[in-house]
């Protein structure tokens, strides 16, 4: 299990990444999955669900607000979104 961090915008996804490498954290920018995606193609930030609070504190400090948030499981080989904010 994991979660994406949606932005605003790609640029905003790397500019958090390279925030949250400098804390030592596993995070990496990915394309947003298609079953999710609200706009087109984008990308957005994929990283452990159990560091949501501090990626959401971060990304407030750095002025680029996380638009929403999702945690994906895999059940049946199949990947399932469930929305966790807002």
């Amino acid at each position: 299990m994991y979660c994406l961090f949606i932005y605003e915008s790609g640029n905003h996804a790397y500019k958090a990444l390279r925030a949250l490498e400098r804390s030592g954290k596993d995070f990496e920018v990915i394309a947003i999955p298609c079953a999710i995606s609200k706009y087109g193609c984008g990308e957005c930030l994929k990283g452990p669900c159990d560091l949501k609070d501090m990626v959401a504190s971060e990304s407030i400090n750095l002025k680029i607000p996380v638009k929403e948030i999702y945690k994906v499981s895999i059940r049946e080989m199949k990947k399932k979104y469930e929305r966790i904010f807002p």
